[in-house]
C-alpha cells in the first residue's frame, strides 16, 4: 500500500474548518464583507463588551458621545481579542483615519419656505 501523501498546511486547515462548526463560523465571519460582519450577533457582542470595558467613553478624549468601536487590527476578525478594539468618539475616530469629522461640521443654513407653503 502506498504511503499517504502529507497534506499541505492549507488543505489541513480547510479540512479542520469543515469538520468543526465553530471554526466554520469563525471562517465565515473572517471572510464575509465587512459591512455584513458589523451586523452579526458576534460583532454586536464584542462591540458591547468593548464599550463596557471603556466605561462608555472615548479612550482618547474621554467623551461619552457618538462612540465607535475601532478595529486596531483585522487579523482576528470574528474572534477579536479585547486589545484588538478601541473605543473612539466620532471626532477622534475621524482624526485617526485622517478624515474631517462630519459630526462637528456646522449645519447647513435652513431656507424658509415661501409664504403659504406648508
Amino acid at each position: 500500500m502506498p504511503e499517504p501523501v502529507p497534506l499541505s498546511r492549507a488543505v489541513a486547515e480547510f479540512v479542520r474548518v469543515l469538520a468543526d462548526p465553530q471554526a466554520r463560523r469563525e471562517h465565515e465571519l473572517a471572510t464575509m464583507p465587512y459591512g455584513e460582519y458589523l451586523q452579526t450577533p458576534e460583532w454586536r457582542e464584542r462591540r458591547d463588551q468593548a464599550l463596557d470595558r471603556a466605561g462608555y467613553r472615548c479612550q482618547v478624549c474621554n467623551s461619552g458621545r457618538n462612540l465607535h468601536v475601532h478595529h486596531r487590527t483585522y487579523e482576528r476578525r470574528g474572534r477579536e481579542l479585547p486589545g484588538d478594539l478601541t473605543v473612539l468618539c466620532s471626532g477622534c475616530h475621524s482624526l485617526f483615519h485622517g478624515k474631517p469629522d462630519k459630526s462637528q461640521r456646522p449645519a447647513a443654513p435652513r431656507t424658509l419656505a415661501p409664504s403659504g407653503a406648508c
